[in-house]
């Protein structure tokens, strides 16, 4: 991934992590699933969107000459506006999943919101964590003045790929907790009588020994 969320690593990601969301919460209808898997589709289209216009525009800032000038491009109205309908196609999309008036069973409310929080976090990764100066050695020269690589491994794009693994690693740690659950319960062994509650009992009274009534 050289440090950052690949378009291709968002898009398995992101459609697994639907599909988790609407099974694990007992939504198991054909229909519902695949027009959810379309619209993870259109919400990799979109992230991969993002990614390219800051790829494209840090290597526009890396020419030399007369041809730097086009990075300007990057910067009109129209390529903004389409800039910022690609953010919040990426939030919807996931926020109307979690939204959509289906009969859940909320047995997992995080994975039914996984798909949201999944989504936030590429968007922050590729808007502003990969370009923070994170490293232990860095140049005092102002960020404008200096030719930023957008090929090159930093310690941005490294944060990013441990929040990436931290997101892995909360997933695994619900299905483990759910297996553990599980396999104790399989591993117990339940007695064979099982304690009753006598009604004809319940009223008398017990004493530790007969007392004066053996005399």
């Amino acid at each position: 991934m050289r440090g950052r969320i690949h378009p291709f690593v968002f898009s398995i990601i992101y459609t697994c992590t639907t599909l988790l969301a609407l099974v694990e919460n007992g939504i198991l209808d054909y229909n519902v699933i695949v027009i959810h898997l379309l619209f993870s589709m259109c919400a990799a289209q979109m992230f991969m969107s993002s990614v390219w216009f800051f790829v494209g525009l840090r290597e526009k800032e890396n020419l030399t000459g007369a041809q730097r000038i086009l990075h300007v491009v990057y910067q009109g109205k129209e390529v903004q506006l389409a800039l910022l309908g690609s953010f919040l196609l990426q939030l919807w999309i996931p926020l109307h999943q979690g939204l959509s008036p289906y009969n859940y069973t909320y047995n997992s409310l995080f994975l039914l919101f996984a798909p949201s929080i999944f989504a936030v976090l590429a968007l922050l990764s590729t808007v502003f964590v990969q370009d923070m100066t994170l490293d232990d050695n860095y140049d005092q020269t102002p960020a404008k003045d200096k030719a930023v690589d957008p090929t090159a491994i930093t310690a941005g794009k490294m944060f990013v790929s441990l929040l990436l693994l931290v997101y892995g690693t909360v997933i695994l740690l619900v299905y483990f907790t759910e297996h553990m659950a599980t396999y104790r319960a399989y591993l117990d062994t339940m007695p064979e009588a099982s304690i009753q509650y006598d009604p004809l009992t319940a009223s008398r009274k017990f004493l530790i020994g007969p007392g004066l009534s053996a005399l």
